[in-house]
């Protein structure tokens, strides 16, 4: 059975802002200064959702209000509603009179190997009245500027945590083991980690989340990585395994990209070799712009899946 509110007690959206305001001034003339209105104008809107209610919402005394127990239990709510109605109307207007606005974009190096420039790019020429001010980061540091509000959205792993934020999943990602030309494991069509670990291993940074990734599993497996070098790219990592200092294990964005330096890329036969690209935001309720740029992202990442080639070539070595 349905239940429908009769028409007498639906407030209007001004008396509940009114209400609102009250609460959180603690004072009608303040209430009524900050929503530009008649302090009598504040006590009559009040006065009538009592009425209509059945219920008293203030308690009223020389000092000023405070909440009865029936409008404390709703005030969350009634926040939480006024604000959202507040996004959706910023939202509509910057659609309306052009978007406009500035982002600020934490990535992390497999977000900046692959085509998220190409993404921003497409973004800025549909907006230009918005802005997007892109940083490489490490995961825990983009994580963290999420938190701390010092970025926006963040491009990041998604093996680590970011509690008390929102993560949706962006891109699959496959990492894949890079070895000097004529190296002992080359022969072998897939490479177990653990037959890694027996030679000296080239990683990124050392809290980086691909580094924090291997040194967990080399942990559970009871070893210890032989970590030769930590570079801060990609293609530091490919120059030094094709001069024979060591191997890799890199994302496929990096692994594939045609280089002109001898190496040989082979699959990790690991479960956790398949993992996820994340966009973390502060909240799921975002700006227009911020909400725009997101699903733009998420259309590109279904663009791509659907045209993902089979195979994987590399420094004119086929996938085994």
């Amino acid at each position: 059975m349905s239940h429908t509110t009769p028409s007498s007690t639906r407030p209007d959206l001004l008396s509940l802002r009114l209400l609102v305001a009250a609460i959180e001034e603690g004072n009608l003339i303040r209430a009524a200064e900050r929503e530009n209105i008649a302090v009598s104008g504040v006590s009559r809107r009040i006065s009538d959702l009592e009425q209509r209610w059945g219920v008293q919402l203030l308690h009223r005394h020389d000092r000023g209000v405070r909440p009865t127990a029936a409008a404390s239990a709703i005030l969350d709510r009634l926040t939480e509603v006024l604000a959202t109605l507040d996004a959706i109307v910023e939202d509509v207007g910057a659609f309306a009179s052009g978007m406009r606005g500035h982002l600020r974009v934490h990535a992390n190096m497999t977000a900046v190997a692959g085509d998220l420039a190409a993404h921003i790019a497409q973004f800025t020429a549909a907006h230009p009245g918005v802005t997007v001010e892109l940083e490489e980061a490490t995961t825990l540091d983009s994580i963290q500027a999420v938190r701390i509000g010092r970025s926006d959205i963040a491009i990041i792993s998604d093996t680590l945590e970011a509690p008390g934020l929102h993560k949706v999943p962006w891109l699959d990602d496959e990492l894949l083991v890079v070895l000097p030309a004529g190296h002992a494991l080359a022969s072998r069509t897939q490479l177990r980690f653990d037959d890694l670990l027996d030679y000296p291993f080239i990683g990124m940074q050392h809290d980086s989340a691909l580094q924090l990734l291997y040194r967990a599993k080399a942990n559970e497996l009871g070893r210890e990585m032989d970590e030769r070098a930590h570079v801060s790219s990609f293609s530091a990592a490919k120059t030094l395994v094709a001069a024979g200092c060591g191997l890799s294990i890199l994302p496929r964005v990096a692994a594939c990209r045609t280089d002109p330096a001898p190496f040989a890329v082979r699959t990790l036969d690991e479960p956790w070799a398949s993992r996820k690209v994340a966009i973390c935001v502060r909240s799921p309720r975002m700006p227009a712009s911020e909400s725009a740029f997101v699903n733009l992202l998420l259309g590109q990442a279904r663009n791509h899946a659907e045209k993902e080639p089979v195979g994987l070539q590399a420094s004119g070595h086929p996938r085994p």
